[in-house]
């Protein structure tokens, strides 16, 4: 499964379209290990301007393994906007209900749907390929928390890289450096040197920082040009900006 997923835009899910059905929003579940978070200024922007010839077509899946229950795929805020609008849990969408065989063929098709749209950052691939068991992906989680870091569901806010501390959103970086050592070695070296200098300490998480540590490190290990003792004393004398 693992080695079909690397090339999951390829991935054939279904044969055939789904089924067009119409079911009530109280009978629709989330599965939070892959979608996004919710935004709740978006849920509000669509609450508050309920179009329903604009509304569109949720797609569902049947879960035939799990007591047939129905979960969201693509239309999650829009759900939650009609609760927010009032609607009642009986109240019907136009769905397309698809019966794929498990959670990860769900993720996958979440990540299809919401390329095309191109509104799906770095962060929110990152969980759905960390369900689909990405190899790449869940090295980069176990280094980061070995390391004292956390990577977050979803983050919203400007110059991300500047406000944050001890939280990781480079995830395009995060990946880069993490196979340029077998076993996300260099990853791991940069990682603990951050925290073990720079732990909670504002703007220690930049991709910037992360990717020219490493790739110092990678041009200078081995060579009589780097020295640990030396990068640790002048590591423990700077801050990341510096």
């Amino acid at each position: 499964m693992t080695t079909t997923i690397k090339k999951q835009n390829d991935y054939i899910l279904s044969g055939d379209f789904g089924n067009i059905r119409w079911l009530s929003i109280g009978d629709l579940k989330v599965d939070e290990s892959y979608q996004r978070l919710i935004t709740p200024a978006h849920v509000k922007d669509i609450s508050e301007n309920i179009d329903l010839a604009a509304f569109g077509v949720l797609i569902i899946n049947r879960r035939t393994w799990d007591n047939n229950d129905l979960y969201v795929v693509d239309g999650m805020h829009r759900v939650k906007a009609l609760f927010k609008a009032g609607k009642t849990p009986e109240f019907a969408v136009p769905c397309i209900v698809l019966e794929l065989k498990s959670a990860i063929e769900e993720s996958i098709l979440f990540i299809k749907l919401n390329v095309k749209k191109r509104n799906l950052s770095a962060l929110e691939r990152f969980w759905p390929r960390i369900l689909q068991k990405v190899p790449v992906s869940t090295g980069v989680l176990k280094v980061t928390q070995e390391a004292g870091f956390e990577i977050p569901k979803q983050y919203q806010g400007r110059n991300v890289s500047d406000t944050l501390t001890n939280r990781l959103v480079c995830i395009e970086t995060l990946e880069k450096v993490y196979i340029m050592k077998d076993n996300g070695d260099m990853l791991r070296e940069v990682l603990f040197l951050i925290y073990k200098h720079w732990s909670n300490v504002k703007g220690n998480t930049t991709a910037n920082l992360i990717n020219g540590l490493a790739h110092f490190i990678h041009t200078y290990e081995n060579t009589k040009f780097l020295s640990e003792d030396h990068l640790n004393k002048v590591m423990s004398e700077i801050d990341p900006k510096a």
